[in-house]
């Protein structure tokens, strides 16, 4: 860690300030969500403590401990995998459940194909990160080169993130051009075009992480902590946009509930 990590700790600790109130509004809401999908919500939210918590044992052994010794950068010790774990356990729960909405969404004969291969792709970027996580673990202690041999595990997690964020962008486009209900038409359009711009901005959080481990190591860290809570937020923010159960519109003769529209992305 350096002082470009300084400046992503603090980033980090103020966004996970904001998936903290998103997490209370999403379950002070009267909304139609199943039990299961608030259930995950709230074990993404204790995923993203956790790792907060290690991050934040991580910088204070740096800056504090080791009164900010570059050379104890070098050292691994066991705050720094299960950063790791918790950050990429979050993600993955965070791409599963887009997965199983967009596929629920998506009305192509393809999108099962399509969504086996991304659940495909998330278990083996969940089993890579375990992986590398352990390894690191039972590593504590030593110098980093120890670990130079299986370098290329990370950016392999990495690129399966970015691919799996370029499918289900690819399949919620392919989703806005569906044909249906015209009444319902405007809203689900209004969806999909919010979820867009949230699958774009995870794609280019995940590509800058990539581009930082390849071309600037000693900042990858710090890139990594500030783009890391885009995917919970995107997520939150997405199921807090719906409007709440009680909510009601007009158009033309009678009213009808929003969620029974968009909370049809969401619900099994």
């Amino acid at each position: 860690m350096n002082g470009a990590g300084l400046i992503a700790f603090t980033i980090t600790a103020a966004l996970y300030g904001i998936i903290s109130g998103q997490v209370l509004a999403y379950l002070r809401r009267n909304c139609r969500d199943r039990l299961a999908l608030k259930v995950m919500v709230v074990v993404i939210w204790g995923l993203e403590s956790a790792h907060v918590v290690f991050t934040s044992i991580s910088t204070w052994r740096w800056a504090i401990v080791h009164h900010a010794n570059p050379i104890s950068a070098y050292l691994i010790s066991w705050d720094v995998p299960a950063a790791q774990a918790t950050m990429n356990f979050s993600i993955a729960m965070v791409q599963y459940i887009w997965i199983m909405r967009i596929w629920k969404l998506n009305l192509s004969r393809y999108r099962s194909v399509m969504a086996i291969c991304m659940l495909a792709l998330l278990a083996i970027d969940t089993v890579l990160a375990a992986a590398w996580a352990g390894l690191v673990f039972f590593a504590k202690g030593k110098p980093l080169h120890h670990l130079r041999a299986l370098v290329w595990v990370a950016p392999a997690t990495l690129s399966i993130q970015i691919l799996n964020d370029v499918l289900a962008t690819s399949m919620l486009f392919l989703a806005l051009h569906r044909t249906g209900i015209h009444r319902g038409n405007a809203l689900i359009t209004k969806v999909l075009v919010y979820s867009l711009n949230t699958g774009f901005l995870t794609c280019i959080s995940a590509i800058a992480i990539l581009v930082a481990w390849l071309d600037y190591p000693s900042y990858c860290q710090a890139v990594w902590l500030a783009t890391s809570k885009i995917y919970a937020i995107s997520l939150l923010a997405m199921l807090n946009w719906r409007p709440a159960r009680t909510t009601e519109t007009d158009t033309g003769g009678g009213g009808f509930e929003l969620t029974t529209i968009a909370g049809e992305m969401w619900n099994t």
